[in-house]
C-alpha cells in the first residue's frame, strides 16, 4: 500500500453570505452539478472488495469537485470516488472506489473587471512539485481554461525560496492570489471508534464514507427541510485488512448511534492510492430507522419494505466523505475535510454548496429502483 501525501491546504475566499446552520463553511466548489440520477438494478454483487462491471451495479455516481460541496473546513478535495448501487429483496448494496491523489490546486477565475467569478479545485498528485516560474506549473486546467498567472502569499513561505512545496492557489486573468500550506496526510484506515466531532458524528477514526437516505423522498415532501432535519446516516470505515465496519450515526433519535457491522455484510480492498469497498444494508434496517424517525417527528406516514424496494420507488440520498489525516509531529489523527454530494439548489433556492450540507433538503443523489 503506497500512502499518498496530502501536501496541500488552500485558504479559500470567505463568502459574503453567512448562513446559520450546523456546518459553517466556505466551499471551494462554486458550481455544483448534481449527479444525473441512477436507476438501481436488481442484482446481488459478490461482496469481495472488487467492484466489477458484470456484477449488476448501477451506472457510477460521482463524488468529486463537480458534485460535492466542501464542508467543515476550508480545504480542497484532493481525491474522487465512484459510487455504485444495486438491490435485492434483502437489501440495498453500496460500493465505493476511492482515490486520493494527496494534493490539489485551486484556480480562481476573474471577469474582465478583475472581479472574482468562481473558484475550481483540481486534485493533482504533482501539485506539491509546482514551482514559481514559467514551465513549472500547468499552462491550463484539465478542463481547458488557461492559467495565465499566479503569485505566492509571501507570509506563507520562509526566506526567498520560490519553490512551492505544498501546491498553491492559482489565479486566472489577474495578479493577486493567496497560498497556504496544509497538513501532511495519507489514507487513514479505521482502527476503532472516534469521538463525535464538532460538526457531526462519523463513528470511525479513519477515512469514512457515510450514506444518508430519505426513502421515497417522504421526509422532504412532508416539509422536513430545515438545517436541523436529518435522516439516519450509515457510516462505513475500512480496516487495513479489508474489514468493512458499519455504524448507525448522526443520532436523529435517541439510541441510534451503534455499530451494525454484524447486520451489514461487506468487504474492502486497499489500493495503491486509496481503497474500495462493497457492502449491503438490509431493507429491514433502513425501514426500521425511517419509521423510528417518523414516529419521533410525529409524521403522519410510515414505511414498508415492499414500497421502498418496489420498481419505480425513488429515494433521495447523500454520500459524505470524511477525510482524515495524520499529524506528522504528534501522530494524532485529525479531520482534514468533509465533502458531501449536495444538490445544485435546495427547495428554498439556496445553492447546495452554500447550504449546511448534511440536512435532508441538501441530498444530491436520486436513486430510482428499477
Amino acid at each position: 500500500m503506497k500512502n499518498n501525501r496530502k501536501t496541500l491546504k488552500i485558504a479559500v475566499i470567505v463568502l459574503a453570505v453567512a448562513l446559520i446552520c450546523p456546518l459553517i463553511v466556505t466551499a471551494a466548489s462554486w458550481n455544483i452539478r448534481s449527479n444525473p440520477g441512477t436507476e438501481v438494478a436488481s442484482a446481488a454483487p459478490v461482496l469481495d472488495g472488487n467492484i466489477t462491471d458484470n456484477e449488476g451495479w448501477s451506472v457510477k455516481e460521482r463524488l468529486d469537485t463537480d458534485t460535492a460541496g466542501f464542508f467543515a473546513a476550508q480545504n480542497p478535495l484532493t481525491g474522487e470516488a465512484d459510487l455504485c448501487f444495486a438491490y435485492t429483496d434483502e437489501g440495498l448494496y453500496f460500493a465505493v472506489d476511492y482515490t486520493d491523489y494527496g494534493a490539489a490546486y485551486t484556480v480562481r477565475f476573474y471577469d474582465s473587471h478583475g472581479s472574482t467569478l468562481r473558484e475550481a479545485t483540481y486534485p493533482c498528485a504533482e501539485a506539491g512539485t509546482f514551482k514559481y516560474e514559467d514551465g513549472k506549473y500547468p499552462a491550463a486546467t484539465p478542463d481547458g481554461y488557461p492559467i495565465s498567472y499566479y503569485k505566492i502569499n509571501e507570509h506563507k513561505i520562509s526566506g526567498e525560496s520560490v519553490e512551492i512545496n505544498h501546491g498553491c492557489l492559482w489565479n486566472i486573468f489577474a495578479n493577486d492570489c493567496e497560498w497556504a500550506a496544509g497538513p501532511g496526510n495519507s489514507v487513514v484506515f479505521t482502527t476503532g471508534e472516534s469521538e463525535k466531532s464538532t460538526f457531526g458524528d462519523y463513528y470511525w477514526n479513519g477515512d469514512t464514507f457515510s450514506l444518508a437516505l430519505d426513502l421515497c423522498g417522504k421526509f422532504l415532501a412532508a416539509g422536513y427541510d430545515a438545517n436541523t432535519d436529518h435522516t439516519q446516516q450509515y457510516c462505513f470505515g475500512l480496516t487495513e485488512d479489508g474489514t468493512v465496519k458499519v455504524a448507525r450515526t448522526f443520532d436523529p433519535y435517541k439510541g441510534a448511534r451503534e455499530e451494525i457491522t454484524a447486520l451489514c455484510p461487506g468487504k474492502g480492498t486497499a489500493t495503491e492510492n486509496g481503497f474500495r469497498f462493497e457492502a449491503m444494508i438490509p431493507w429491514s434496517v433502513l425501514v426500521e430507522d425511517a419509521n423510528r424517525l417518523a414516529h419521533k417527528l410525529g409524521a403522519d406516514f410510515t414505511f414498508t419494505e415492499a414500497e421502498v424496494k418496489a420498481a419505480g420507488a425513488e429515494h433521495k440520498a447523500a454520500v459524505t466523505l470524511r477525510d482524515m489525516y495524520v499529524d506528522e509531529k504528534t501522530g494524532k489523527v485529525s479531520e482534514y475535510g468533509r465533502y458531501i454530494t449536495v444538490c445544485e439548489y435546495l427547495p428554498c433556492g439556496t445553492p447546495g454548496y452554500l447550504s449546511c450540507g448534511d440536512s435532508i433538503a441538501c441530498y444530491g443523489l436520486d436513486l430510482k429502483i428499477k
